[in-house]
């Protein structure tokens, strides 16, 4: 419009446009901590949770002692869904744990603000509360997959090595929120 209308300099000798960040250096610090935490909570859940779902039912076919239990009056479902149980509860725990540490960590000055040493992070309530309970559903999400990826999986040694690579996938997310 500007071409249009007549003008011949360049748009930057006319408008000065200068960035001003108005965060405090405590905003900054927790929106920085924000980046991280997705990764770290991802990496979290599905290292507590791999060991336990891989020896759940390929550790089990291994050992023999999973057509022993399938012998039982129990009907399969509800053993499948004891299993899921046992391994969403687990992830959740190793989540919540983990969020917990970084909590305290992080108000304590342990850990400070990535990219500024010298500034405290604002972790407020609701924020703190939200992350928390999305631990859940997300817990409940890998637990999924890693029972099923040991479900079908012949061996113990075979589970690991098709979680390993899940895993890198599932933390690619976290890692270009990080940037």
């Amino acid at each position: 419009r500007y071409r249009r209308a007549g003008g011949t300099a360049a748009l930057d000798t006319i408008v000065h446009v200068e960035s001003v960040d108005v965060a405090t250096d405590t905003e900054a610090g927790g929106a920085r901590a924000g980046r991280m935490i997705p990764m770290l909570l991802v990496m979290t859940l599905f290292i507590g949770g791999s060991a336990l779902s891989t020896d759940l039912f390929a550790g089990e076919k291994e050992r023999g002692t999973l057509e022993t239990l399938y012998l039982t009056p129990v009907h399969r479902s509800r053993i499948a869904r004891a299993k899921f149980l046992v391994v969403w509860g687990a992830t959740a725990t190793t989540g919540v744990l983990n969020l917990a540490s970084l909590l305290v960590c992080f108000r304590v000055g342990l850990i400070s603000a990535p990219g500024n040493s010298t500034a405290s992070v604002a972790l407020i309530g609701d924020g703190v509360m939200t992350a928390f309970l999305l631990v859940v559903p997300l817990a409940a999400l890998v637990g999924g997959v890693l029972l099923g990826i040991s479900a079908f999986a012949r061996s113990l040694k075979e589970a690991q090595y098709y979680v390993t690579p899940v895993m890198l996938v599932a933390i690619l997310p976290g890692l270009l929120a990080m940037g």
